[in-house]
């Protein structure tokens, strides 16, 4: 009876460790709150500076907190050069390496493109690895940077650079504004 007493004590014992363990897994890194300037819904224009004519685009993008407040969810929407596109990301902190990891998906692509990066002073910059795909015959990393300008506007700009270059080129330049969808 003494070693099932025992037996049960120490297993209790672990059971709280473990407890705090899991606790100590579940929250939500602080570093997450800087994303909620991203939060709501905005409306904007989005030049894309693709091919030999540049062309724009009404955009509406809707950001929500989701898993948990862990992740930003953002769904976008918009007419990129004639054709009917949206786009989803999740953004989050990943306290381990100490760096914001998000991840695009898009209607005109079957492969997701991974970004991870940080704050410059109040601007959100993201960086993928070198990647191919249509258009890119060389591998060239994407660059995402989001600045806020106030608590109702956001600035985004996708700029590329190609492998061995050191030069980056914009892609998409865009002006949000936080408020109803139209």
């Amino acid at each position: 009876m003494k070693t099932f007493l025992t037996f049960i004590a120490v297993l209790a014992l672990s059971s709280v460790g473990l407890c705090q363990d899991m606790a100590a897994m579940m929250k939500v890194p602080d570093e997450v709150q800087k994303l909620d300037f991203l939060v709501g819904t905005w409306t904007g224009k989005e030049t894309y500076h693709m091919g030999p004519q540049e062309s724009s685009s009404d955009v509406t993008i809707n950001c929500t907190k989701e898993l948990n407040g862990r992740f930003i969810h953002s769904m976008e929407k918009m007419n990129m050069m004639g054709m009917d596109a949206s786009g989803m990301s999740m953004i989050t902190y990943n306290p381990d390496e100490k760096t914001y990891k998000g991840w695009w998906f898009d209607s005109m692509s079957a492969s997701a493109m991974e970004v991870t990066g940080n704050f410059e002073g109040e601007k959100l910059v993201l960086v993928s690895k070198p990647m191919t795909g249509p258009g890119m015959p060389q591998p060239t990393a994407m660059r995402a940077s989001w600045a806020p300008k106030d608590a109702t506007h956001v600035s985004f700009t996708l700029e590329q650079q190609v492998q061995g270059s050191t030069d980056w080129t914009n892609v998409i330049s865009g002006e949000y504004t936080k408020g109803s969808a139209k």
